[in-house]
């Protein structure tokens, strides 16, 4: 990939200052915003994880307590890493003979998990809260950048799944890329650690910049979805939420899995 352009600070501004939401899910979409089918296309490669019974529906669990548990009070929670996932499946059982056996991780692109979403927020019956779960490393470096920079950390911990992006020079201005197939894109990056990757490759492409000019952001993930239904610039249409590859590689596993055990 080769670098394109540097996008200036208009659409920096917008996620610097933020958009409050109102609940977990305060989306509206405004009519000078990006169309919602062109939302949901940037949400559809990004695999997030979910516990469900065997049948399909969904595990509520309660977070207040050390162990898991599936009562009607507890919480609908949305991973964002396998891993954490597949912790909060094994303490279920372990806490639970009954759920042995009979729940399980399922893969959920984004969008669909919008969808499904939004689809409860509207219907009578009384929706369960909801959490977005992060990896613990990757929302204390969030934490940790946004205090640093003088910025609230209200969102973060509100809504979780932080996402790192790259800007350069005193303005913060965002680096437009160009992939193989000659598309440009703005990468946000689920993992602090894949942006560091930028990070650097950015450091050695600007070497008469000084080190403190290329530094890493954070906006969370439903933040900038929330923008991206409220705003209407360019710059919104080629920003690109990149999972990371063990994300991928887990969801395709689980999903050549399921189709493995249904020719069965």
């Amino acid at each position: 990939m080769m670098l394109n352009s540097l996008i200036r600070r208009g659409i920096r501004i917008a996620l610097a200052v933020g958009i409050t939401v109102s609940s977990w899910l305060g989306f509206y979409q405004s009519s000078l915003a990006l169309p919602e089918p062109q939302v949901l296309q940037k949400l559809e490669q990004i695999p997030m994880f979910l516990i469900v019974a065997q049948d399909g529906n969904l595990v509520l669990i309660n977070t207040q307590t050390p162990q898991g548990s599936d009562t009607s009070s507890g919480r609908l929670v949305i991973f964002g890493a396998y891993s954490d996932a597949a912790k909060m499946l094994d303490l279920l059982q372990k806490n639970s003979s009954d759920l042995a056996g009979k729940i399980k991780i399922i893969p959920l692109a984004f969008s669909r998990v919008y969808e499904m979403l939004k689809k409860m927020s509207q219907e009578e019956k009384k929706m369960p809260p909801i959490t977005f779960f992060s990896q613990e490393e990757d929302m204390k470096a969030a934490t940790d950048i946004l205090q640093q920079s003088g910025k609230k950390v209200d969102n973060l911990q509100k809504f979780g799944i932080p996402l790192f992006f790259v800007t350069i020079g005193k303005n913060e201005e965002f680096i437009v890329k160009k992939n193989d197939q000659g598309n440009t894109f703005i990468p946000f990056y689920m993992t602090l650690k894949d942006a560091q990757a930028e990070l650097e490759e950015y450091k050695k492409q600007f070497p008469d910049r000084k080190p403190e000019e290329i530094k890493i952001g954070v906006v969370p993930l439903l933040e900038l979805v929330q923008v991206l239904l409220q705003k209407d610039e360019e710059a919104l249409k080629i920003m690109q939420i990149i999972p990371s590859e063990q994300q991928i590689n887990e969801a395709n596993r689980l999903l050549q899995n399921t189709k493995a055990n249904g020719s069965q």
